[in-house]
């Protein structure tokens, strides 16, 4: 009766096999096994890039989410799920606001989300930062991956909170997309 969540969140990266096919080979075995994807509810994430077409960069992660991950016949969540439209507007706006402060530690319910934003911003320019702290794009990537780090947090105390997984597993845990169940799983004394 392990329970078992699994942040995948994006579903582009050929890696997602594995960890679904590990999911399944725990769930065979007994555990109760929670996916969640993003549902393309994150504007800041490892796909969306300074190289990335700015288009559609959610389409292979849909077209996954839509047509692959369902293969695997396992509990999917998703983090519509659990944040809606009003309050991503909230943490859009609490993200514009430390941004352009960009302070050295924030902390989101416990959680200091700024190392994370930072990895994620630096992926974001493949380590070619823009030195001059006024570039617009440079605030808005930090407002992104702020948002998606403090959506992060909610949704994992959302989770932790109502089904209380034994153990968090993963491929990834770093960057604001995934580091954040990590970080509040480490708090609530969660096997990661």
């Amino acid at each position: 009766n392990l329970r078992v969540l699994i942040p995948l969140i994006e579903t582009s990266h050929y890696q997602f096999y594995q960890v679904l096919a590990l999911a399944k080979s725990l769930e065979i075995r007994g555990a109760h096994v929670k996916v969640l994807l993003c549902d393309s509810r994150l504007n800041g994430c490892e796909l969306k890039s300074i190289r990335t077409p700015k288009s559609d960069p959610c389409l292979t992660c849909r077209f996954n989410q839509n047509n692959t991950v369902s293969l695997f016949g396992l509990d999917v969540i998703k983090l519509s799920d659990f944040i809606d439209d009003e309050k991503v507007i909230q943490i859009h706006k609490a993200s514009s606001q430390i941004s352009s402060a960009y302070p050295k530690e924030f902390y989101y319910k416990g959680i200091n989300i700024i190392p994370m934003t930072n990895d994620s911003v630096t992926r974001y320019y493949f380590g070619n930062v823009p030195d001059v702290e006024s570039d617009k794009l440079l605030q808005l990537v930090r407002t992104q991956h702020l948002e998606t780090a403090m959506i992060g947090v909610d949704v994992s105390n959302a989770i932790y909170s109502s089904w209380k997984p034994d153990a968090l597993i993963g491929n990834m845990n770093v960057y604001s997309a995934w580091e954040p169940y990590y970080r509040v799983a480490h708090d609530k004394n969660i096997k990661s």
